[in-house]
């Protein structure tokens, strides 16, 4: 069983008459890159301010690794909320001595957290000779120092070009699948599917939606199924082996399958089960539409 890494109980923040974060309530495991998915002005980056004590909270509490928010849980954090902040003519090594130093880290860290965001090479070229890419690279490679077991992403792939944006989600695939946990917050639905295995919706403040990104954005088949026993036919369409979930739509279920699963074989396991089919339909939703339909749903 994963350890809770953190737990969120209750979190908000009032701005005036603005409700930023209206009582989120929600557990983080270890090694689990977590996706707070969400339109600009959810709450996600308010979310991780309070989360690294940057931001006060109206009420609600949280808790790092089951003990407490001091700073010594926050220095097992290493945390990106802006845009890359270096010195724009010193070289990556100097301004990872900086940080270093700042963080009471060994100098010796530094050429592996530059090799381990393909970086290393580059090492003496001073920064603003760097791309985009390069310099949030960088901000990973300043946020890994120390070795952290905890790493928080606000919006990482943020203006970069198409190649920027495909360097930075490879990296955090590469760095969650060395075992550390990745709280990242975006509102970029393609970049949760790709580099997540657990999210979250917020939707003005408020958590709308939880769930696994393999099985809620998944690219699976929805087929509207009906029959003049909706009861029975749910019954059996729930063993099916290839079934997910389902939800009720008028006078027929909306049932969700596993990826490549024949609709003709629905129709002949429906049939060998002795159900007469009064509706039976393939409904093409693509990730946009799954994702939109959560966000109308509460």
């Amino acid at each position: 069983m994963n350890k809770i890494v953190l737990s969120i109980n209750g979190l908000t923040k009032d701005y005036k008459k603005v409700k930023a974060l209206d009582n989120l309530t929600l557990e983080i495991k270890k090694g689990t890159t977590f996706g707070l998915l969400g339109p600009n002005g959810s709450g996600k980056s308010t979310t991780l301010g309070m989360l690294l004590s940057v931001i006060n909270p109206t009420s609600g509490d949280f808790s790092w690794f089951e003990t407490g928010k001091s700073h010594k849980e926050r220095k097992r954090i290493g945390a990106i909320l802006e845009g890359p902040n270096f010195y724009e003519n010193m070289s990556a090594y100097k301004n990872l001595e900086i940080v270093a130093k700042i963080k009471s880290v060994e100098k010796s860290y530094i050429n592996e957290v530059l090799k381990k965001v393909n970086l290393y090479e580059r090492k003496d070229d001073k920064f603003k000779t760097y791309s985009l890419g390069m310099k949030q690279r960088l901000s990973i490679a300043s946020a890994l120092l120390g070795d952290p077991e905890v790493l928080i992403l606000d919006e990482p792939t943020n203006g970069l070009d198409p190649q920027g944006i495909a360097d930075i989600r490879e990296l955090i695939i590469k760095i969650g699948e060395s075992g550390k946990t990745i709280i990242l917050a975006s509102h970029l639905l393609d970049e949760v599917q790709k580099v997540c295995s657990e999210f979250a919706v917020l939707r003005k403040g408020k958590l709308i939606h939880q769930g696994r990104v393999d099985s809620e954005f998944s690219e699976t088949i929805i087929v509207e199924i009906g029959s003049n026993n909706l009861s029975q036919l749910e019954d059996i369409i729930k063993k099916n082996e290839n079934f997910i979930s389902l939800k009720h739509s008028k006078n027929f279920l909306e049932v969700k399958f596993r990826e490549k699963t024949d609709i003709n074989s629905i129709s002949l396991y429906l049939y060998e089960n002795k159900v007469i089919l009064t509706h039976l339909l393939t409904v093409k939703k693509n990730l946009e539409h799954q994702f939109l339909e959560i966000l109308k749903e509460k």
